[in-house]
């Protein structure tokens, strides 16, 4: 997220993303399988709280 929002900071003039918006880091289901298991309730998408 870091990166992104350095990305769209620095370089990208046509790209805003509004002061209060929250963004949530995550991983696809099909990627998390692949990693540990303590990624699974950290970073995949079943576990995000929606904020609709």
């Amino acid at each position: 997220m870091v990166n992104l929002m350095a990305w769209i900071k620095c370089g990208a003039k046509h790209l805003w993303i509004r002061s209060d918006l929250l963004l949530v880091a995550g991983i696809s289901l099909f990627h998390v399988h692949g990693h540990q298991e303590i990624c699974f309730p950290r970073f995949a998408p079943t576990f995000i709280p929606s904020r609709v």
